[in-house]
């Protein structure tokens, strides 16, 4: 009672539909010029285990709190090679990626799974750069 008149409570507005966006940033690298995922190449496993350790919730999830709307791939390539080259091998890469997905969890998971190849990744090389000596 002492701390009850003290202490204000606020209710949150309530969300007929709660609407969460999130994002998972994994790096499958792939052989050169290749677009199969090799889940025993480079780091590729432990990415695959990030991957899963945020889809798995989803599917054991018996009171179907959550509903998947929309999901985005992009894939890359490293930039050396042709540009046209490389946009389609992005392409490829990414539509790997979906297949290797949909293998996993089943085609049901995903309301819109969308597939962006975007060609050379110029960001990431930018990235290894500034992190080298």
């Amino acid at each position: 009672d002492l701390y009850a008149s003290n202490v204000s409570f606020i209710r949150p507005a309530k969300e007929v539909v709660k609407v969460r966006s999130q994002s998972l940033s994994v790096r499958i690298a792939f052989e050169v010029a290749k677009s199969e995922i090799l889940p025993d190449f480079a780091n590729n496993r432990t990415e695959l285990t990030r991957v899963d350790r945020e889809i798995r919730p989803l599917l054991t999830d018996s009171d179907s709190t959550y509903t998947v709307r929309e999901a985005s791939i992009y894939g890359y390539a490293s930039p050396e090679g042709p540009e046209l080259h490389n946009k389609g091998l992005s392409e490829r890469r990414a539509q790997s990626i979906k297949q290797y997905l949909i293998e996993q969890y089943g085609e049901t998971l995903f309301g819109s799974l969308q597939v962006i190849g975007a060609g050379a990744d110029w960001t990431g090389l930018r990235e290894v750069i500034a992190r080298s000596t």
